[in-house]
């Protein structure tokens, strides 16, 4: 009896398959297929909400109608490519690259694809990293004076009214390094803030989003992690957290440090709202340095700020572990300011061209 060979069963493995794809579906049966696989998958829900959205807005008008056999490299290729709108785009193509190449991996392992063709595609073009934004530590100091003044002296003109919410925000931005969802994700249960100086601390329990069908939702995991972070904070940081503690008086259901006016947690996006109306007012209200750009802070230039400035004063290990991320050269790529200045090695390096004896 003739023995088989490997050869043999992947000409068996190929043909069980040729002889699946007989039918030939269109690709968005693969689509779909994947979609109903990850929504039972243990995934954030966030995440297969978004994959889920891609796939109908992006991926499906496009593919969905070619046949599986037929969706090879070169469809793939103009696909992804064409999601690059001049200079913009490029993070969203090579995330859908890889949810692409996940479904066709799918669609492989069920037997409605013969091949991954995604693999093949060549590397997308990429954006050149762009200067790194932070407030000089000099500044820090200056510009939240003038939040916490525009606090206490707010414009007269219609609208909400402003509130300690922006200046403690910014505060406890600046002091910790944390992300705009994870600081209105906080509760009073987050934070030690009555025991010894040395406890004074921040941990971080989740973080906010908004979830189709539910709203502003509070999720008990962050970005960068689903285990609690602890942070700690110094003595002025734990005073002020004390007391906006000791002055509320509306109704929290949350134990929030920043509820919304109906008790429930604040959309990210009208905070970010709100700094944009104060900063504007208060680059006309105040006297700033000339050199602090207000249009450019955002609440993720806190962070930038934090890490830059722990570099320059710790080490960039010092910065990675305060900001949790995973390795330093995430920190090193998007958190860190450029040096335009070369360290005064000129002794060192004049000895170098002229020999010893011109340092004598």
């Amino acid at each position: 009896m003739r023995e088989f060979s490997e050869a043999d069963y992947r000409e068996a493995e190929a043909h069980s398959k040729a002889s699946a794809l007989e039918e030939d579906p269109p690709f968005s049966t693969v689509v779909e297929s994947y979609s109903a696989h990850i929504e039972t998958s243990e995934r954030r829900p966030s995440t297969i909400y978004e994959y889920i959205r891609a796939c109908r807005k992006d991926i499906l008008p496009s593919l969905g109608s070619i046949p599986a056999s037929e969706l090879d490299v070169r469809a793939c290729a103009k696909f992804l490519h064409s999601l690059i709108d001049g200079d913009r785009l490029y993070r969203k193509a090579g995330s859908l690259r890889a949810l692409l190449s996940a479904i066709c991996q799918h669609g492989a392992g069920m037997g409605l694809m013969k091949t991954n063709p995604v693999r093949d595609v060549a590397r997308l073009p990429t954006r050149r990293a762009g200067e790194v934004k932070v407030i000089e530590a000099g500044d820090v100091s200056i510009l939240l004076a003038a939040a916490r003044r525009y606090f206490s002296e707010p414009p007269n003109r219609p609208g909400p009214k402003v509130n300690r919410d922006l200046p403690d925000g910014l505060e406890i931005l600046c002091a910790t390094g944390i992300r705009i969802s994870e600081l209105l994700a906080l509760r009073y249960a987050d934070v030690c803030i009555d025991g010894p100086e040395v406890e004074h601390s921040i941990t971080l329990t989740g973080s906010v989003r908004w979830e189709k069908g539910h709203g502003i939702v509070r999720r008990l995991y962050t970005k960068s992690s689903d285990d609690h972070f602890t942070i700690p904070i110094g003595v002025q940081m734990a005073a002020t957290l004390r007391q906006r503690r000791d002055t509320e008086i509306a109704p929290n259901p949350h134990g929030a440090l920043f509820p919304s006016r109906g008790g429930g947690w604040v959309d990210p996006g009208n905070w970010r709202s709100r700094w944009r109306r104060a900063r504007a007012d208060i680059g006309v209200m105040f006297e700033l340095p000339a050199d602090l750009d207000l249009g450019t802070i955002t609440p993720h230039t806190f962070r930038r700020t934090v890490a830059t400035y722990l570099r320059d004063e710790v080490d960039r290990k010092a910065a990675q572990l305060t900001l949790n991320h995973s390795s330093d050269t995430i920190t090193a790529r998007y958190y860190f300011t450029r040096s335009k200045e070369a360290p005064d090695h000129a002794r060192l390096l004049d000895a170098l061209v002229y020999g010893d004896a011109r340092e004598q």
